[in-house]
């Protein structure tokens, strides 16, 4: 019998959309199934297909795996797989961002505030930059040397 869904892998045992997954005849048959599908390359949220059948381990109702591939999905399907990754892979880095990481919307906005409030405190107090202005002593140096010296007759 085969079963198609997603994996999901916890504190060392696979479920298949919440059915227990094992491996017939091993010492712990849930490890085992565990082992048995990562050494194929599937992990959790993993869309497989696997083939085997229903049976117990002690009192729990699981699914005894004997092979295991990559589910083929639907067309609509796969858009959704494929949106859903995306979105929990945002949310993730969006975690893991560092400090001096971009800042926000919310966050430059209250940054340029700032910047306009203190503008508008330095011309309130009526004291202006002198940044790229001249003194004045060089100023009136430049105007001399700009006039003629000797004035001649028209």
């Amino acid at each position: 019998m085969d079963k198609i869904g997603t994996l999901e892998v916890e504190l060392g045992e696979s479920k298949l959309d919440g059915t227990l997954l094992a491996r017939q005849g091993a010492g712990d048959p849930l490890a085992a199934a565990t082992n048995f599908l990562a050494g194929r390359g599937f992990g959790d949220d993993d869309r497989v297909k696997v083939t085997g059948n229903d049976g117990m381990v002690g009192s729990l109702s699981v699914f005894f795996i004997t092979a295991v591939e990559a589910a083929q999905l639907p067309f609509a399907v796969a858009a959704e797989e494929v949106e859903r990754r995306i979105i929990k892979r945002g949310a993730a880095a969006k975690k893991a961002a560092p400090d001096g990481a971009k800042r926000s919307g919310a966050k430059a906005r209250a940054a340029k505030k700032s910047g306009a409030r203190k503008l508008a405190a330095k011309k309130a107090s009526g004291t202006k930059s002198r940044k790229g202005k001249r003194p004045a002593a060089k100023k009136a140096a430049k105007k001399r040397a700009s006039k003629p010296t000797s004035k001649r007759a028209k």
